[in-house]
């Protein structure tokens, strides 16, 4: 049902073993971008677009998603143009032009897009007599004006598979060796099937040596008897022109030996160069093939342009369990046909490092949810392979890039030769991953990455005078990644864009630098601890996020407009915010929030529960605690350095009995303990047991203390100036007082 386009793509070899990446070390895809379509493709059949997007194409600069028609009836279809795709902020709007849009019936439409300097092929797809006659149509790539259009019968009822050919098509005098459209259709047509190309300039058909190729074999390829169905799905030429063919059954390659020819792939006796195509490269044995292309070589390897892997998109008739059986006809385990595969040419996974692309790769989105997906392939600014996958269902364009990868044990993060590739992790559409065996990083200079992978068989520690941005594509998050073991990121970090903060159970991620700007959010079961946190929005969904001890207390003091620490449906705290000895300012969340998740965090006066708590009140609960109140409230336009706004929540760790909030227990504490003696609680009123009401009991704690400043981790023994031991006596007479009034 889905099928291709293609632009310029490398090839493979056509002897010998293959590897991951020919003549260049290996490497995996990042998923660099996810585009959601959904604003353009929707159901009901009220979009002008059509209902799912079915086709890609991609020119290196521009892509292009067509459309499908699902609702009964007749609708229309059209095309989306997505400027700027590898960037970090694409655009994405409808073509208007005379040429981007057809009317389609239901389970018909632009099931072919291929492009070529900003120039646009769409192939129409349709049975007769649906009401609708096929073509292929060539659209100017920015207006969608139409420059020209060829109909049935030249290629058949359905225009199936379509691709840009390097070296297939002709100038108008005829000479052979330029790029062309090659075409494929699905329907019976020269024994089962043909394959034409057709000049980019006027649409007209190209003669010549092998021009026309049949299937042959009453309607499937085969080669000493292995078959790959007979449904033409996809097209694809790499940048030496060799071809490879998606069918009902499997994936298929030729190798390109003229301008218009092509012999038989990795097999002892290649045909004659016009007969002929193609050797069986996978038997998808429950499964039909839904899209394939080559994966680009690198453009600075040698002999660039002759690939060895390939990536296919495949669909089985019920379930999503999937079969391979390569050439050698040793079956592969089972796999998800929900999944884009990654394979070398004749179908094996020796030597590839990626196996498949789920959808779910760095944190974006979730697994693609069916089975329908096109390919396109080109090139970044960098020569590197890009991948996009259109998932019909998820109605989103996904894009893969190479993911650059730290390789040294240990150096500068500024040294190429320290990268996978060379490629230096920068950007926002980059990752930076570091899953060697580990060792001590530097980074002198500022650098943007949306997630930052740390994982391997050691510990990293990223340090130097530099500063790390979290910054991803507009619209999605950030992430800093636990994969495994324990890491440290002693730069300060700034998060640009919302950061997730990933630490799985049993694992450490240190941030002694600190984090700043937009949004955190700490997830999964481990621990994320930090000089301390000031960004606009807090969210402690899983496990414990701990700012460290400090010296100073203006270091430590963290802040927040939101604050959120994830609750169960019966309000139930599930996460931890370690204050340790240090502070907190929120400004937007009310303070009674604040207040459930510190009394959560009390456990009765233990600080060893859930919510918003103290590890080091913990150790101190006899006379130590973590104290809130409102700006307002004490009369502050300061706290631990920082300005605030009378409704802002302060939250500190403490002496009890330091209702002011200022570190020390004092007289002042003991007026504001004094004035609201037998009245409604609240810390800074003096209720410093929470338990609503200001009474002997505080005053007891405020006792105990006074004139003594919160410890830093241990309670210090300093005992009450004379005077104030003096003062005590007085005190309690008069509160008695007040008590009997």
């Amino acid at each position: 049902m889905l099928s291709n386009h293609r632009h310029l793509l490398p090839a493979f070899l056509a002897t010998g073993a293959f590897t991951a990446i020919a003549l260049g070390q290996p490497y995996t895809f990042q998923r660099t971008n996810s585009i959601d379509l959904a604003p353009f493709f929707f159901g009901g059949g009220t979009s002008q677009f059509g209902v799912n997007p079915i086709s890609v194409a991609f020119d290196g600069s521009t892509a292009w998603v067509g459309g499908y028609q699902n609702a009964p009836g007749v609708g229309t279809v059209g095309v989306v143009r997505i400027g700027s795709p590898l960037s970090a902020t694409p655009s994405a709007a409808g073509l208007t032009g005379t040429g981007a849009s057809s009317a389609a019936s239901q389970f018909r439409g632009f099931t072919q897009l291929a492009a070529l300097n900003d120039e646009l092929y769409i192939g129409y797809d349709v049975n007769p007599p649906e009401g609708t006659t096929p073509f292929i149509r060539k659209i100017n790539g920015t207006t969608g004006d139409q420059l020209w259009q060829v109909t049935n019968p030249f290629f058949g009822a359905r225009p199936f598979a379509m691709a840009i050919d390097p070296r297939g098509g002709a100038t108008n005098d005829g000479t052979l060796g330029v790029p062309g459209l090659g075409v494929m259709s699905q329907d019976p047509f020269v024994s089962g099937g043909a394959r034409f190309t057709l000049r980019l300039t006027d649409g007209a058909a190209v003669y010549g040596p092998g021009s026309v190729v049949g299937q042959g074999g009453a309607g499937v390829f085969q080669t000493a008897g292995q078959t790959i169905g007979f449904s033409n799905r996809d097209i694809a030429f790499d940048d030496n022109g060799n071809f490879l063919l998606s069918t009902g059954q499997g994936h298929a390659v030729a190798t390109r030996a003229g301008n218009n020819s092509f012999v038989q792939f990795n097999v002892p006796t290649p045909g004659a160069g016009s007969t002929g195509v193609l050797r069986k490269n996978e038997n998808v044995l429950n499964g039909e093939g839904i899209a394939g292309v080559f994966i680009p070589t690198r453009a600075a390897d040698p002999n660039s342009g002759t690939a060895t892997l390939m990536a296919v998109s495949m669909r089985v008739p019920s379930g999503d369990t999937l079969t391979y059986t390569q050439q050698d006809n040793t079956t592969q385990a089972p796999v998800s046909a929900r999944h884009v595969h990654i394979r070398n040419l004749h179908g094996s996974l020796t030597g590839n490092p990626q196996a498949a692309l789920t959808g779910a790769e760095d944190f974006f989105t979730g697994e693609y949810s069916g089975q329908v997906k096109d390919l396109a392939v080109g090139r970044d600014a960098n020569g590197n392979p890009v991948l996009m996958v259109l998932s019909f269902s998820d109605r989103r364009l996904d894009i893969y890039q190479v993911e650059p990868t730290f390789t040294a044990a240990g150096g500068d993060w500024d040294t190429a030769s320290n990268w996978n590739l060379s490629l230096i992790a920068s950007g926002a559409t980059q990752n930076a991953r570091f899953t060697g065996a580990g060792g001590t990083v530097t980074l002198n200079s500022a650098r943007t990455t949306k997630l930052l992978k740390l994982g391997g068989s050691g510990s990293y520690t990223i340090t130097g005078n530099g500063t790390l941005t979290t910054q991803a594509p507009d619209g999605k998050g950030a992430h800093i990644a636990v994969l495994a073991g324990n890491h440290t990121v002693a730069v300060p970090v700034v998060a640009a864009s919302g950061t997730d903060l990933r630490v799985p159970a049993g694992r450490t991620l240190s941030l002694p630098g600190g984090i700043t700007g937009s949004g955190v959010s700490k997830r999964d079961d481990g621990l994320a601890q930090a000089k301390h946190v000031r960004v606009s929005a807090l969210a402690v969904r899983e496990g414990t996020l701990r700012i460290s001890p400090s010296i100073n207390p203006n270091d430590g003091v963290s802040r927040t407009a939101d604050l959120t620490i994830q609750t169960d449906t019966g309000g139930a705290f599930l996460a931890t915010l370690d204050l340790t000895n240090n502070g907190l300012i929120v400004t937007t969340t009310p303070q009674s929030a604040v207040r459930d998740a510190v009394l959560s965090g009390r456990a009765g006066g233990n600080w060893t529960g859930t919510g918003l708590t103290s590890s080091t009140a913990a150790a101190n609960s006899a006379v130590t605690a973590v104290g809130l109140a409102t700006a307002g409230e004490l009369g502050l336009t300061t706290f631990l350095g920082q300005t605030v706004a009378a409704t802002d929540t302060l939250v500190r760790y403490t002496r009890l009995g330091d209702a002011n909030l200022n570190g020390t227990t004092e007289l002042g504490d003991f007026s504001l303990l004094a004035s609201n003696f037998n009245a409604a609680g609240g810390w800074s009123r003096g209720d410093f047991d929470f338990d609503g009401q200001v009474g002997l009991g505080d005053f007891s704690l405020l006792a105990a203390n006074f004139n003594l400043t919160a410890p830093a981790d241990l309670p210090r023994t300093t005992v009450p100036e004379p005077a104030a031991v003096g003062l005590l006596p007085l005190v309690l007479t008069a509160l008695a007082r007040v008590r009997r009034r």
